[in-house]
Order: C-alpha cells, then structure tokens, then sequence
C-alpha cells in the first residue's frame, strides 16, 4: 500500500496512471476500484482540488478512450467512473478544508440520500423498475433450484423493495472508504499516528445524530409493511451510526491498550453474523453521541505510552 501511495504521489502522470488503471480493472473486477477513488482522494487531500480534479479529468479521459477502442462505449465506461469519482473528489476537499471526519462523512451520506432521492423523481415505482432488473436473477434461483417459486417470488419481492436503499447505503459507503484509505495513505506517508488518532476520536454532531434518530423511530412506528423513502433514509442512518460504531470500538481498544485481537474478533463476528453486529455497533455509536464512552473509558483509565500521540 505505501509503495502504491508514494508513486501516487510522485508526479501527476503517475496518479493518472494508477487512478485510471485501476479505474479500467474496477470493470472486470469492482472491488479494485476503492483503491482508484482512495488514489484520487489522496492527490485531493494533499495537493488540493485542483491536483485532484486534474488527476480525475485525464483519468476518466485514458479510461474513456480505452473503451471506445475495446467496447465501442466509451462514454459509458467514463460516466460510470465519474459517478464514483467526483463524489470522492468533493468530499476529500471538504475533509481538507474543514478538518472534520465526522462533517465528512455526513457529506458522503449527503450523496447516498441525492441517489434516493433521484430514484423516488425519476421512476415512478422504483420497486417495480427493480423487479424487472431482478428477473435474470430469478431466473437463475429457479433453474439452480435453490428455492421454490413461492420462495423465490417472496424473495425477489424483498430485494426489489429494498435495492433503492441498499444502492444508496453502497454508494455512501463506497465514498467514505475510499476517503478513509486516502487518509491512511496520507498520514502514512506525511502524518505517521495521524489517521489513527483521527478516527479514534470520530463523533458525529449531535444535532445530524438526533434527526438520523427521529428517522429511524419513525420509521419504527410508521404503521404497515410497506417499504419507502423514510426506511431508505433510515438505512443510511444506520450505516452512518455503523461507522462511529467502529470508531468507537478501535478507539476503546486503544485507550484500554487491547490486543489486536480483540479488533479481529469483532471483524469475525461481523462476518458470521452481519445484520446483528452492524446493528449493535449502530445502537452504541449513535449513543456514542451523547454518552461519550471513550471520554468515560479515558477518565478512569490510566495513561500510557500507547495512548499517546506518535511524534513526526
């Protein structure tokens, strides 16, 4: 990773260069393209909007070209690059101006609320717009029998009703890592101790937590099982609460000076049981708010080398 940030950093052709190749591989394999949008948000971070919007124009100028040659489409392949990273570009900025994690990521969830609000305006019933993007799906449930028809009709019913939601959290979610891995680049190569400490002591502002909060209790109270723009919102919500809620528990194993395997463990458990533990660490960061546990745990807990910042 540190060698792949410093010739990132080494000249503008180089961040155009790897920002753009992994930008075309994110094509063929999607999961590559977080270290594309970190890059992009590593120029920005350091050397500025402008770097960073350079490095943007010509990457999605290479990639574009290269797909007029292999797929004949090249304003696809841009435009689908553009939407992962122009939201990346802003929010990096932001965070450099502002210096705040926890504004940052309230503007990346800014993005995820603009993608349910643009499914709601321009289709008219976005979960049956879903049900029919869903049908080769169903299709392939049924030939694999892995269901039965009544089975799989209740299920695709589900994904159709929750896609727009589940689109939204991704992309949020999709930004803020890719925002989260430029600033471990950053500091890795300027700052060594900096993002650590940084999202140790992420907290949301109080007021953004008590309206994600009003969401997600109306939510619960809205009578009937149909599924609206409200549970999308407070799906975001959740996620946002998520992400303080990993803060919160990697700056308590700081503080306590926990081995690392504590942080593994909760990882694992995240992996065999996703919904409870997203959900668990959503409850206690959102109480993070006003509670302040690492403030409590840090009072009555002695100081020691671990606790303190690294020097330059």
């Amino acid at each position: 990773m540190r060698l792949f940030a410093e010739f990132l950093m080494s000249s503008r052709t180089r961040a155009v260069m790897g920002v753009s190749g992994f930008g075309v591989l994110s094509l063929a394999f999607p999961p590559v393209a977080l270290l594309a949008s970190a890059g992009l948000a590593l120029v920005t971070l350091r050397k500025g909007l402008r770097a960073g919007f350079d490095v943007l124009l010509y990457a999605a100028l290479a990639c574009g070209l290269l797909g007029f040659l292999v797929v004949s489409n090249g304003f696809a392949v841009s435009g689908y690059l553009l939407l992962q990273w122009i939201p990346v570009l802003l929010v990096a900025f932001w965070l450099r101006t502002s210096g705040s994690l926890a504004r940052s990521l309230l503007l990346a969830m800014g993005f995820g609320v603009a993608v349910i609000l643009f499914h709601l305006v321009w289709f008219s019933e976005p979960t049956a717009q879903w049900r029919e993007v869903l049908q080769p799906v169903e299709e392939q449930i049924l030939q694999a029998q892995l269901l039965d028809a009544e089975g799989t009709e209740q299920l695709m019913n589900v994904m159709a009703q929750w896609m727009t939601g589940g689109l939204a959290a991704g992309y949020f979610l999709q930004i803020l890592f890719a925002l989260l891995l430029g600033r471990w680049w950053q500091a890795m190569l300027y700052n060594p101790g900096g993002f650590r400490q940084e999202f140790h002591q992420l907290r949301l502002p109080k007021r953004a937590a008590a309206v994600g909060m009003a969401v997600i209790i109306a939510t619960l109270l809205m009578p009937g099982d149909s599924v609206g723009a409200l549970d999308y919102l407070a799906l975001l919500v959740l996620f946002g609460g998520f992400i303080q809620g990993l803060a919160l528990v990697h700056g308590a194993a700081g503080i306590r000076a926990l081995h690392s395997g504590w942080l593994v463990s909760m990882y694992l458990l995240m992996v065999i049981a996703p919904a409870q533990i997203i959900t668990l660490l959503a409850a206690a960061g959102l109480a993070d708010v006003w509670l302040d546990f690492r403030g409590r745990l840090a009072a009555v807990t002695p100081p020691s080398d671990s606790d303190r910042p690294p020097h330059d």
